[in-house]
């Protein structure tokens, strides 16, 4: 018979982990702290991990299809390629209000050397793919330079609103406030002109 998972369990666990990641880094969050912290056995963790980087490449795999179904939603919105750049770092600012667990784990990832060069290098989902679209639609419009390449738009679209993040927890309320947010769009629509 097939053993049942509970979800509310291995939700806690993620939780956990992205918790102490933020806080104290990867190295701060070992197997029996994040069980410790999620009111588990390290045993129930290693029944549906083999090891903490499975556990935490599972939550970069989600991390990553929040932030691709995102840009699809946006992709199919009615609007300019401005608007739609607009509305998806909007959408990362307001994560800073809604979770800021995920924030915060969000910006220890961009500044994670292992994360880097194995979800970002090796590009596992399609990252690229979907930015060199992005790109072509921009110079399309009229709205990037020319000289622009996937490189500088993910820089741009992605490291500068989740340096913001930080910026905003590090030297005050971790609220953003609509004015800010403005702000980051600007700036960062700017840096693709």
């Amino acid at each position: 018979m097939a053993r049942q998972i509970n979800y509310e369990k291995l939700d806690a666990v993620k939780y956990s982990t992205m918790k102490l990641i933020a806080e104290n880094g990867s190295q701060g969050a070992t197997i029996s702290e994040v069980a410790k912290h999620a009111g588990v056995s390290a045993g129930y963790l290693y029944t549906h991990f083999e090891s903490k980087d499975a556990l935490v490449d599972q939550l970069i795999t989600d991390i990553y299809g929040e932030i691709l179904k995102k840009l699809i939603v946006i992709g199919k919105q009615e609007g300019t390629i401005k608007d739609k750049l607009a509305t998806f770092i909007r959408s990362f600012m307001r994560l800073a209000d809604e979770d800021p667990v995920r924030a915060r784990f969000l910006i220890s990832l961009a500044h994670d050397e292992r994360f880097l060069k194995e979800f970002i290098l090796e590009d596992p989902h399609g990252v690229f793919e979907i930015a060199e679209k992005v790109l072509v639609m921009g110079k399309t419009e009229g709205f990037f330079r020319e000289d622009l390449i996937v490189q500088e738009l993910l820089l741009i679209m992605l490291n500068l609103p989740i340096s913001c993040m930080y910026y905003g927890f590090m030297v005050g309320p971790t609220e953003i406030k609509a004015d800010m947010s403005n702000r980051i769009v600007t700036l960062c629509l700017s840096a693709l002109r």
